[in-house]
C-alpha cells in the first residue's frame, strides 16, 4: 500500500531548476533603486490600464467574465504592492528625518 503523505515526495529529487540563479549583484549592475521603483510603477500602471480595458470589454461582451476578473485581480494585487512599498518608503523617510545628527 502506498503512503499518501510521502508518495509525491519521491519524484521531487528529479526536478531540476530551469535556469541557474544569479545573485542580485550580477543582475542589477546598472539599475538603481529609483530605476527599480520606476519600472515597478510603469508595470503597475500598465496593469491597471489593462484591467480598465478588460472591464470595458467585459461590459460589452467582448471578453469572458473569468478573464476580466483575472485581469482586474492581478491589477489589484500589483496596486496593493505599490501602495505597501510606498508606505514603507514613507515610513523609512520619516524615521531618517527623526534621527538626531
Amino acid at each position: 500500500m502506498i503512503d499518501i503523505r510521502t508518495a509525491g515526495l519521491a519524484s521531487l529529487g528529479a526536478i531540476a531548476p530551469s535556469a541557474p540563479r544569479r545573485s542580485t549583484a550580477e543582475t542589477s549592475n546598472d539599475s538603481s533603486f529609483g530605476d527599480l521603483i520606476a519600472a515597478g510603477l510603469r508595470d503597475t500602471t500598465r496593469s491597471v490600464n489593462a484591467a480598465e480595458s478588460a472591464a470595458i470589454s467585459g461590459l460589452t461582451g467582448a471578453m469572458p467574465v473569468q478573464e476580466v476578473v483575472s485581469t482586474v485581480m492581478g491589477a489589484e494585487q500589483k496596486l496593493q504592492l505599490a501602495v505597501s512599498v510606498r508606505d514603507k518608503i514613507v515610513a523609512a523617510y520619516l524615521e531618517v528625518s527623526r534621527m538626531q545628527i
